[in-house]
């Protein structure tokens, strides 16, 4: 339990707590409560950072659906790169390039696949292996009532291990009560060898006929 006069101490100390919607601020409270995100540099939850805002949708999810948190094993289908694939940072990080992140988002992008049918599924069968220290997180988020509200309720993260071959086959309902819905599908890479920084960035779109556009996608510049 969360002490509520605690909770509501971090509000005045959150600058743009008013246009969070106020179906998440009871979550973005606890963010700040168990020390798991304290916001940008100008006191904001959500920044103007598209990498940063992927972090603090991610956070919430983590919160409200830490039960629906996955982890996979995954050593099939590798993608390969070489020593011409990586540069290192000012701090000597090594991690990939713009061009070879972009490579990498294409290939996340084929974890997830579309179900028509009766149920509209979208189902995350994640059959491919990461870089070295590299690890993969895929959020959705659906679409309801035709408003503009977000809810997201799935997170999964991906890592390369050598323990096993074991695999993720999660399903998402893109319906609500026989009603087919829009949703978000967020792709984020990070690299563990620079306390798990997010390096790159792609936003899928899927409507309501199952289609699927490429909204965005961003990586982050070696320095």
């Amino acid at each position: 339990m969360y002490p509520s006069a605690e909770l509501e101490k971090y509000a005045s100390l959150i600058k743009d707590y008013c246009s969070i919607p106020e179906s998440s601020r009871l979550y973005v409270l606890k963010c700040y409560y168990d020390g798991i995100f304290n916001g940008d540099e100008n006191g904001c939850f959500n920044p103007g950072d598209p990498l940063k805002r992927c972090e603090a949708a991610k956070l919430i999810a983590a919160i409200i659906y830490r039960n629906l948190r996955a982890s996979a094993d995954l050593r099939e289908n590798s993608t390969k790169f070489s020593e011409d694939d990586y540069t290192y940072d000012s701090n000597g990080v090594k991690q990939l390039k713009p061009e070879a992140l972009e490579k990498l988002l294409d290939a996340c992008r084929n974890f997830f696949t579309i179900e028509s049918g009766t149920k509209n599924e979208l189902v995350i069968n994640a059959k491919s292996t990461l870089p070295e220290g590299y690890t993969c997180e895929i959020l959705v988020s659906r679409y309801l009532y035709g408003r503009n509200y977000r809810a997201y309720h799935f997170g999964l993260s991906i890592k390369d291990s050598a323990s096993d071959d074991t695999a993720a086959n999660k399903r998402v309902l893109l319906a609500y009560q026989g009603v087919p819905c829009e949703a978000t599908v967020l792709i984020m890479l990070r690299n563990q060898l620079d306390s798990g920084e997010i390096e790159a960035v792609s936003e899928y779109r899927i409507g309501k006929d199952l289609s699927v556009k490429l909204l965005s996608r961003q990586t982050r510049s070696a320095v």
